[in-house]
């Protein structure tokens, strides 16, 4: 099998070139943001994906789930995580934000049924929550 890393800063793929033992499977991108930089289709089994979508706006959501939906097999599995503002840990996490003296205005809030309609209408079904200490949510979903 093979194992890809992609990442929008080229300072994180560099780091992991001069840090990783050198390995034939373990395949490094980097990439505009907007697209992953695979070619073909329906060939992977699991895409992974931390803390991008707890600072995207839903429209980069949206269309990393239509990249997930090309790279993934049928019966593939995304995992990814966002914070839900309909969870109270989510929403701790916009009002302790927005109380600090300077907040973090890179943050994005969605709600569960937002997510859900996202993933819905890229071809996915949720299989799961898992919330985090830090106030996110895991959700797991297979590609149908």
């Amino acid at each position: 099998g093979e194992f890809h890393v992609v990442d929008s800063d080229p300072e994180a793929i560099a780091f992991l070139r001069r840090h990783l033992p050198a390995n034939p499977a373990v395949r490094l991108h980097c990439n505009a943001g907007t697209a992953l930089p695979m070619e073909g289709s329906g060939w992977l089994d699991l895409a992974f994906c931390a803390s991008m979508f707890t600072g995207g706006n839903l429209s980069y959501f949206h269309r990393y789930m239509e990249e997930f939906a090309r790279l993934l097999r049928p019966g593939g599995h995304c995992v990814f995580d966002y914070f839900d503002v309909c969870t109270d840990a989510g929403w701790e996490v916009l009002t302790r934000n927005m109380a600090r003296p300077q907040p973090i205005f890179a943050y994005a809030y969605h709600c569960t049924e937002t997510i859900d309609k996202v993933v819905a209408t890229t071809g996915f079904r949720p299989l799961g929550r898992t919330p985090t200490a830090r106030g996110s949510v895991f959700v797991t979903a297979q590609r149908l």
